[in-house]
């Protein structure tokens, strides 16, 4: 860790800081993101970003997706390399790293900077690497940060910035800035800026999101009267639960949707009509779910999740608290849509069976999509205080 830091002075004079990265537990914790492909074999594309390794092990992955030993942009600490593997086993280019190249614990800044030939260079701390072999006739499809097939990342990741150029090494020294923080948007390359992961120093950074700096904007919500102020048209009794107007319990407004379960099973309510999400995207599902302490279940643990014809959509949950009652608490779903996905509906459910007269309320229930490429946590991910 380098504790001797200068600040970059932006021309308005003000100071642009990176003060997060994310850190990986090497076990199980990632970040997924809708399924990317990058041109890497016939396109001029750019991968930079800083690394910390806590541990050595045969692959400590960048990108990555579920194959194996392809698509991938990885470390391998037991050949002194870093690689960059095409969709097609085997495809890849390699470069050594220099003398000494991951001390555990001390940062690394990297950049991969191929050039439309299948070929390329990369640079470890500005430096220029010796390439040890290959070139790559594929793409490279990835939808992950810190996981590669059963492999993850043991260490930090912060300023993940992808170009769609070819970076010269002028270009490269430049984002290193000399170990000083750097803002890729308003620097050298910015006008091929096309993802840009602060990893945890973005304004709408919060669990289990990380959002892309190039978008950093959320879209409108697509719920039919979200907030029950008058009544609970667009929403309706689903299986165990029946749904009725509430004024006197909410959490802002003038009224709650209240749910009463039969005991039979958790779920709670749906919304009554379908509603439509893009393809390869991901959405935010913010809610605010209130549990009193009268109910005979102890365990309830409210969530709202997407359902319907959704092809491939995955999950992050933020559920209500069981020991948290009488007072309203944040819950929140982030969704990522698959490749096929065409229309669904919202969902209330406990995680495990509410007794029969258990009652749960619910308010203020957004559905928003994350524009941008936003990546979500999975498992636990942490963001800390800890940067080059």
């Amino acid at each position: 860790m380098f504790l001797n830091r200068r600040i970059a002075t932006l021309s308005s004079g003000s100071k642009f800081k990176d003060e997060f990265s994310v850190a990986f537990d090497g076990t199980d914790d990632y970040l997924h993101f809708p399924e990317t492909t990058y041109n890497v074999d016939g396109g001029a594309v750019s991968f930079t970003f800083w690394l910390k390794l806590l541990d050595t092990g045969s692959w400590q992955p960048i990108l990555g997706n579920d194959d194996a030993f392809y698509n991938t942009i990885a470390i391998d600490t037991d050949n002194d390399r870093i690689i960059i593997e095409g969709s097609s086993d085997g495809d890849n280019m390699q470069w050594a790293t220099t003398d000494d190249p991951l001390v555990l614990g001390e940062w690394n800044h990297f950049a991969i900077c191929m050039d439309g030939s299948g070929s390329g260079k990369a640079y470890q701390n500005g430096v220029e690497l010796t390439i040890t072999g290959n070139t790559i006739g594929s793409d490279l499809v990835v939808q992950y940060i810190a996981r590669g097939s059963s492999y993850y990342l043991n260490g930090n990741i912060s300023e993940v910035a992808i170009y769609n150029s070819t970076l010269s090494v002028s270009q490269v020294k430049t984002i290193y800035n000399g170990r000083e923080p750097y803002n890729h948007k308003e620097g050298v390359a910015s006008n091929y800026l096309q993802t840009w992961y602060r990893m945890g120093d973005n304004p709408l950074d919060k669990y289990p999101l990380m959002t892309d700096s190039t978008n950093l904007t959320v879209g409108s919500n697509i719920l039919t009267n979200p907030n029950f102020d008058s009544n609970i048209t667009g929403w309706d009794d689903y299986s165990s639960g029946t749904v009725s107007h509430e004024t006197s319990i909410v959490h802002s407004g003038s009224g709650s949707l209240k749910t009463t379960f039969d005991g039979t099973n958790d779920w709670a309510f749906k919304t009554t009509d379908n509603f439509t999400l893009e393809t390869n995207s991901i959405y935010l599902i913010e809610a605010y779910c209130y549990i009193p302490s009268s109910n005979g279940a102890s365990n309830l643990e409210p969530f709202i999740t997407t359902g319907g014809t959704f092809g491939g959509y995955a999950h992050t949950f933020t559920k209500g608290s069981s020991s948290l009652t009488n007072q309203w608490q944040y819950i929140s779903n982030v969704t990522i849509t698959g490749a096929s996905d065409t229309s669904g509906k919202l969902f209330g459910n406990a995680l495990n069976n509410p007794d029969s007269g258990d009652i749960l309320y619910w308010d203020n229930i957004t559905l928003r999509k994350i524009n941008g490429n936003p990546a979500f946590f999975r498992k636990e991910p942490v963001i800390e205080g800890d940067t080059p």
